[in-house]
């Protein structure tokens, strides 16, 4: 992805409002003077309720100047066709970009549109406030009796925020921002990514419109200040009491926060030019990362923040020398702009650079600030003028900007238009709380050419995700973190069947995260809402079902969550925050409710059970903090995002995952959902109160299939965005599957992903503005539904004798049709499994009585090894007999021997017909339903995954590839559990024909070595004999793959006594059901080396 002409990506339109600017027009006017925009806000606040000077002043602001937008100038058709529920700041200063956005450009009927807008969780007024309406009704009344009637009344003091907090949630104002603006069947992406937000928001148009997937993209951000951000930040000190900001000074103190919004419409640039559109610069590039562990979230990481500067100027397919301005995201922090100017120092390898930023002016506009800055470049290019930085006289320190490298001007700078082989280049960085960094490159032109060599060997090296081609994006682990902490057996079997016998929600307190999934220190845990700590614990069971391979990609490694609204502790400390205000409005008179509170005792109330806030109270509540402490744990560098979709929030992020991966953003994506907030999930959902709401967090690991080949990792299942038209889902659905909040759509995925079924298709439930997506088998290539005929059977290649009672084949092995044999050793010699020995005996019956299939094997007895012979030796010849002891119209048995000569070298035969194998296989007309599994023992959940002794390094007996499918050993007092895992390749020539699942059985087999918690084998036993072996089912290890992605557990229960009898072995599917049984395997260990 680079932006050479047919690559690039043309700005056609611009919207936006900020402090003393309805325009981009307006905007210029306040870049090119002196007077910063601050000041107090307007009838929306009362000052008299959130303002104090003094600093320790409880559930105030200390600074009564901020950047408000006050005197707004709506476009005049914003009214046209708006509906009713309109905000009147994040949804109608939107609405107000989106008009000036589109206005003039051209346009089809037949034109996909995406619509990706930064918009924080808690950042609107009127959600805030109707969420004080409603929690407040919910405390004035017992039982829940007449809270409706009360909400009603205590809207009248709120007459703004009328509506339900369900039409004020960020997803529902960017629609009704569109309704009526852009056509119907937009794709809508409502993402979080803090004060990077927009440009994040940039990158995902980006990316759509480079890899086809739309033809226009409008981007950028909404962002209002309310109490709960005045507050909070005031209570971090992080704006000056007095005086304005001052980016990059000695002088600086701090920033203030701002609210606006900003939107640009894209188009690829040849489109644009051919329909005629202004075109006000081209976005070359885009970058994203995470700053990973810090020495808080809070604090910037200028290793971070200089990855996402390297991956835009990689993107863009240019090098430092070719950028002559950086607009810095330059807060007025001292120790944020220290970092960033000694990040841009390190970065600008003998470039010159100009460095400003616009905040000094219209101060920090949050989730905006980032598209804010693209438009001051984009401004800046049509008036060829680099306006000067205001607010600064001298740097912190000199040494800061190497020896003149980077430039802080004082004055206007000319920047003449140039040549196309050489375009005015800017670079625009944004950074966010949590550490999520951003940045795009801009330009008036396209590139001439794709990249320059120079480009090519500046970023050669470089740790970055590989562009694919066409690789299948795939599924290679999940996890669901339940209350009780259910083991996943239990969790398998309630997505199959909605069986739940856990609590709907966790407990409170939360109980705190062990070390490994959060090295945050006990005492923080009290500042940190339960879906921060959720999402912890979500991270580290999937962490333990991938392994570790995973993270050599960390740097490549993006997280991606699905949230609906703003968390339960933003929520209460709202609540809190706005007490006084509430008290302004309603009196001191009793308030309406069964418990007939006055305002000033109900305040005593909230405040007596929501603590006061501390520095760290914020980031612990933000929502858009989440991805990022994921990103902190495991010390990733990709993006870390959150998106909002109501019930659909969680196949939001899914889609964003999925086109980071096809487009080359990251290499690994962790996929979350979250829903911690079940006590105001009523109010989020707008639904009538009393329906059951539910509380989990579910992860799922995503990847290219050819990375998941390279760290062999499971392929569970194939991720496809749908064509056509969207479509609701009729699939239907447990009553326990539902309640999850923005994690609704998350257990569908997961059940789609442990299900044995065909492809799923996963569509929206509410949201219509977000795709479909298919979770497809494992592999693209067709599985068969039912056993090949016997003409079809692998091993049976030369007929000796039949009739109808008998058979004999003869089965040359060579290592040219059975090399796939050599991975399975015994004494460092490759061996036929004892299963495969199975395998040929059931196609060796099934030929003999080819109307029947086979159901069970009893008596087998294993006698002798079956080797490969060495390179340079003749193949072995084994001898399959096969006759008929029973047969009428229900089924058949019929006794199986695999026998071979014992030949010297020159081929004399010294034992003819030495026997290897004889089993009865017994055969039928028909397989019944799979039996569900009685209640198994399960290993303590503490229990540690032991070492599976045939694939220890070096060992004689080994396994790998093809058998190497035995993960998750753990042993109980009364055996032990493993999970299966097909990693046979869907093409494979044997394994596409057998008609038994051969490498489930054999990893069965395996789990002989887990014989109770104190008898762990260090030796691997070798299989002599079984009493019986039952299939329930007819799929060989291919179509097992196909049907259930998540893995089959396996469950050994050793024998009681020194005999075999009583040993059971199963296979159990995620829904509960047993696939295979084997009773009275009978085991021989014995030191490596031994002969038999």
């Amino acid at each position: 992805m680079s932006a050479h002409r047919g690559e690039a990506v043309a700005v056609v339109g611009m919207g936006l409002v900020v402090p003393g600017a309805s325009s981009p027009q307006e905007f210029w006017r306040v870049l090119c003077q002196d007077e910063p925009q601050f000041g107090p806000p307007d009838e929306r606040w009362d000052l008299e309720t959130l303002f104090a000077p003094e600093l320790t002043a409880e559930d105030r602001v200390y600074r009564r100047e901020m950047g408000y937008v006050t005197g707004f100038r709506p476009h005049a058709d914003i009214d046209r066709g708006a509906p009713a529920d309109l905000d009147s700041e994040a949804g109608r200063w939107l609405r107000h970009c989106l008009l000036q956005a589109t206005e003039g450009i051209g346009r089809e009927e037949a034109d996909r549109w995406l619509l990706a807008v930064g918009a924080a969780a808690e950042s609107s007024q009127r959600l805030e406030e109707s969420l004080v309406v409603d929690r407040v009704a919910t405390l004035l009344c017992e039982d829940g009796r007449r809270v409706d009637e009360v909400r009603r009344s205590l809207q009248d003091h709120y007459p703004q925020a009328r509506a339900t907090p369900a039409s004020y949630l960020a997803p529902r104002q960017v629609e009704a921002a569109a309704s009526g603006v852009l056509p119907d069947d937009i794709q809508i992406s409502v993402l979080q990514g803090a004060c990077s937000g927009s440009l994040q928001a940039l990158d995902a148009g980006l990316r759509a419109l480079r890899s086809g997937e739309c033809d226009i993209a409008v981007c950028g951000s909404t962002f209002v200040l309310n109490r709960l951000t005045n507050v909070l930040c005031s209570v971090m000190r992080a704006a000056p009491r007095t005086g304005g900001v001052r980016p990059f000074d000695k002088g600086a103190d701090g920033t203030v926060f701002s609210e606006g919004a900003g939107l640009l419409t894209l188009k690829r640039y040849d489109r644009a030019v051919a329909d005629g559109d202004r075109i006000h610069g081209v976005l070359l590039g885009t970058g994203a990362s995470t700053d990973g562990p810090g020495t808080s979230i809070v604090t910037p990481n200028p290793k971070g923040q200089q990855l996402a500067v390297r991956r835009a100027l990689r993107q863009a397919g240019i090098v430092p020398a070719n950028v002559q301005w950086i607009i810095a995201h330059g807060t007025g922090t001292r120790a944020g702009d220290a970092a960033e100017l000694r990040m841009l120092g390190e970065l600008v390898d003998g470039a010159r650079w100009q460095v400003s930023s616009n905040k000094a002016l219209i101060g920090h506009t949050g989730w905006t600030a980032g598209v804010a800055s693209v438009i001051h470049g984009l401004l800046a290019m049509e008036h060829e003028l680099i306006p000067a930085q205001r607010q600064f006289d001298e740097v912190t320190d000199p040494a800061l900007l190497r020896g003149g490298a980077l430039a802080i001007p004082t004055e206007d700078v000319a920047w003449r238009r140039r040549t196309q082989s050489a375009p005015r280049i800017a670079a625009v960085c944004a950074y966010g709380l949590g550490g999520v960094n951003g940045c795009a490159v801009i330009s008036d032109g396209p590139l001439a050419v794709e990249t320059t060599p120079e480009a090519r060997s500046a970023h050669a090296g470089e740790a970055t995700a590989s562009v694919p081609s066409a690789d299948d994006v795939v599924v290679t682990a999940w996890y669901a973190h339940l209350p009780g902490a259910p083991h996943r057996a239990a969790v398998e079997r309630w997505l199959s069947t909605g069986a739940q016998t856990w609590a709907d929600a966790f407990p409170t307190p939360y109980p705190p995260p062990p070390f490994a999934a959060c090295r945050l220190p006990p005492a923080t845990f009290d500042t940190l809402d339960r879906s921060h700590l959720m999402i912890l614990d979500s991270a580290h069971g999937l962490d333990r079902e991938l392994g570790g391979a995973w993270r050599q990609l960390a740097a490549e490694t993006g997280v991606f969550l699905g949230h609906m609204g703003p968390t339960a502790g933003s929520v209460a400390y709202a609540l809190r925050a706005s007490m006084d205000d509430f008290r302004r409005r309603t009196g001191d008179d009793p308030l309406p409710g069964t418990r007939q509170l006055t305002a000033r005792r109900l305040a005593e109330e909230v405040r007596g059970q929501v603590p006061r806030g501390i520095s760290d109270t914020y980031t612990g509540l933000l929502c858009c903090i989440m991805a990022s402490r994921v990103a902190v744990q495991y010390d990733l560098h990709g993006p870390a995002l959150s998106f909002e979709a109501g019930p659909d929030s969680a196949l939001a992020a899914l889609e964003a995952a999925r086109l980071q991966l096809v487009t080359g953003g990251v290499e690994f994506a962790l996929v979350f959902a979250v829903a911690g907030n079940a006590e105001h999930g009523d109010a989020l959902l707008g639904l009538a109160r009393g329906r059951r709401l539910r509380e989990g967090a579910f992860a799922l690991a995503l990847t290219r299939r050819s990375t998941a080949q390279r760290l062999k990792l499971p392929v569970l299942r194939r991720l496809e965005r749908t064509q056509g038209k969207r479509q609701p889902p009729t699939e239907p659905r447990p009553a326990a599957h539902t309640g999850f909040l923005g994690a609704d759509s998350a257990v569908r995925i997961l059940r789609a992903t442990a299900s044995d079924a065909g492809d799923a298709v996963i569509a929206p439930e509410q949201d219509r503005h977000l795709p479909a997506l298919r979770l497809a088998a494992a592999h693209p290539t067709s599985v068969p539904k039912q056993p090949p005929r016997a003409v079809e059977a692998f091993y049976l290649r030369e007929t000796v004798e039949r009739s109808a009672e008998r058979a004999r084949w003869r089965v040359p092995l060579d290592r040219d049709r059975d090399g796939f044999l050599s991975e399975h050793r015994v004494d460092g010699r490759p061996t036929m499994p004892g299963t495969l020995m199975l395998e040929l005996a059931a196609e060796a019956a099934t030929a003999l009585v080819p109307r029947f299939l086979p159901q069970s094997f009893a008596q087998v007895e294993f006698e002798a090894f079956v080797r490969l012979p060495d390179t340079g030796r003749p193949p072995l010849t084994l001898k399959a007999d096969a006759e008929v002891l029973h047969c009428d119209d229900a089924g058949a048995t019929v006794f199986v021997r695999l026998l071979s000569d014992v030949t010297l070298p020159d081929g004399k035969v010294i034992q003819a017909d030495r026997i290897h194998m004889s089993a009865q296989v017994r055969l039928s007309s028909f397989i019944g339903q799979r039996p569900y599994a009685d209640d198994l023992p399960e290993p303590s959940s503490d229990a540690p995954e032991l070492p599976d002794v045939y694939c220890r390094p070096n060992r004689p007996h080994l396994l790998s590839g093809t058998f190497d499918s035995l993960r998750r050993l753990r042993a109980h007092h009364r055996g032990g559990t493993a999970l299966w895992r097909c990693t046979i390749a869907p093409d494979h020539p044997a394994f596409s024909k057998f008609r038994t699942p051969a490498v489930l059985l054999d990893a069965m087999f395996r789990t002989g070595q887990l014989n109770g918690e104190h008898h762990l084998a260090h030796e691997p036993p070798m299989p002599v004999g079984l009493s019986e072996l039952t299939l329930y089912t007819q799929a060989n290890d291919l179509a097992l793959a196909g049907l259930f992605g998540s893995g089959v557990t396996l469950h050994h229960r050793p024998a009681a006594t020194g005999g075999a009898t009583d040993r059971l072995q199963r296979a159990i599917a995620p829904d509960g059901t047993v696939l295979a049984e084997v009773r009275g395997l009978r085991l021989y260990t014995r030191a490596s080396g031994g002969a038999r």
